[in-house]
């Protein structure tokens, strides 16, 4: 099963069934599991203290880095190395203004030369994304700051459209974006900004979003409380959207019965 949490320095790791505690894979965070039941017993339970499920996010417990190495090693040495490479990749192409088609060609290429999945890219570049949004706030105003929101986020669709394949890349794709908003007291008001943009340039279903809402309600901490009321409103008209749209395939499922009577 594969694996990803959140380390300590808010860059994500995967790992995989059966590495050894003594790897620090659980040093820090929050872990994922997004493909498979695993049983605590196979992920240390003492480390985590719950079930893992899939495609729910589960608090681990913090651990100090002696717990798991020696003092002297560095818990990060060996990390990561396609993650640091991809966030390099994409803090240069904001830096130096590189269209989104160069970007997946680099990105793309990383990613089959150390065999990783979309996902891995996603996780790697939403968060720089993100991340040189809040850092250009500045003093733009409110309504100014939601135009440069915008403005970010759709200079990067082809980028998006290239990495979202499955349903899971799309629950990674959001949830990174969850993070890097709970992780900024500036983006941590604009989340769902973040998910209108996305959903009015068709990058996000309301399948996707109505998916994320229904697992964050299964947790009780403020932050995912916050982050649900603030979109409350757009849930909702989603929530109508969508079954508005059931009734109307009703609809016409009764007429198409009705005429299939008529014929006989």
């Amino acid at each position: 099963a594969s694996l990803y949490w959140l380390t300590e320095d808010k860059t994500h790791q995967k790992i995989v069934e059966g590495e050894e505690k003594g790897e620090g894979t659980f040093a820090f965070g929050t872990i994922y599991e997004f493909e498979s039941t695993v049983s605590t017993d196979e992920l240390e339970r003492e480390a985590i203290g719950t079930d893992i499920r899939v495609a729910l996010k589960v608090e681990a417990s913090i651990h100090s880095e002696s717990d798991f190495r020696g003092e002297e090693d560095d818990p990060f040495d060996d990390q990561d190395h396609f993650t640091r490479e991809a966030k390099a990749t994409m803090h240069r192409a904001i830096s130096e203004n590189h269209p989104p088609e160069n970007v997946i060609l680099e990105l793309n290429s990383l990613k089959f030369a150390e065999h990783r999945e979309f996902s891995d890219c996603i996780i790697a570049f939403i968060p720089v994304i993100l991340d040189h949004i809040a850092s250009t706030r500045g003093e733009k105003s409110d309504q100014e700051f939601v135009q440069h929101i915008m403005t970010n986020i759709t200079f990067w669709n082809d980028l998006y459209s290239r990495f979202l394949h499955s349903e899971e890349d799309y629950d990674i794709f959001v949830e990174s974006i969850e993070l890097s908003c709970k992780n900024s007291d500036i983006l941590s008001k604009t989340f769902h900004v973040i998910l209108q943009i996305l959903y009015s340039k068709d990058i996000l279903e309301d399948t996707h979003i109505l998916r994320w809402a229904e697992n964050a309600r299964q947790f009780e901490d403020d932050k995912t409380k916050a982050l649900l009321e603030l979109c409350k409103p757009f849930l909702e008209h989603l929530e109508e959207e969508e079954e508005d749209d059931s009734e109307e395939e009703d609809n016409d499922s009764e007429d198409a019965s009705g005429d299939n009577d008529d014929e006989e």
